[in-house]
């Protein structure tokens, strides 16, 4: 469902948004590649839950539903993702230079192009800003999401309030009371 892929997006950004590395000083060593594998990681994730959920809107735009406008605006919007995910798989390019955490900081934004180490830093952090993929900005790729999921639950209550699964504690308590 275009909704838990949606979720995912979000949920994958807001942890790559609380990701912070401290440099110290030092050039990368296993500090700075444990940062950027799980950057990776939740990069991927987002990727992975985008590709997914443009596949359902594109299928959504199809149809005249109240939600073809919508939907077919998410596609097109992040429609650069598939290119992104072309050069991702590329093994060539992953060996040339994917390995290479400054080249990652660079193309998502983090780090000057020019900047020959991370000594010209204090701190590396994942804001809004970040290019997932190095093609789309996290925030607004998170906006999107988030603009499509709220219509989709007001218009189908996809997520029933937090406390209608539990019993009324008024009627608990005074059952309890009468004890």
């Amino acid at each position: 469902m275009i909704a838990d892929h949606l979720d995912r997006i979000l949920a994958a950004g807001e942890d790559l948004t609380k990701l912070t590395f401290t440099v110290h000083g030092r050039e990368p060593d296993d500090t700075v590649n444990a940062f950027v594998r799980r950057c990776r990681d939740l990069e991927f994730s987002a990727v992975a839950a985008l590709l997914r959920a443009r596949e359902h809107a594109r299928e959504l735009g199809r149809y005249g539903t109240d939600f073809a406008p919508l939907a077919r605006l998410f596609a097109a919007q992040t429609v650069a993702i598939t290119d992104a995910v072309d050069q991702m798989s590329d093994r060539q390019a992953v060996q040339f230079n994917g390995q290479d955490p400054l080249e990652f900081f660079r193309t998502r934004g983090l780090l000057e192009t020019e900047a020959g180490c991370l000594m010209t830093v204090e701190r590396i952090d994942i804001t809004e800003d970040f290019l997932i993929a190095g093609a789309i900005h996290l925030g607004a790729l998170m906006d999107m999401s988030a603009a499509l999921l709220d219509a989709l639950e007001v218009h189908f209550d996809l997520f029933p309030p937090l406390d209608a699964d539990l019993p009324d504690q008024a009627a608990t308590a005074s059952g309890s009371a009468a004890l």
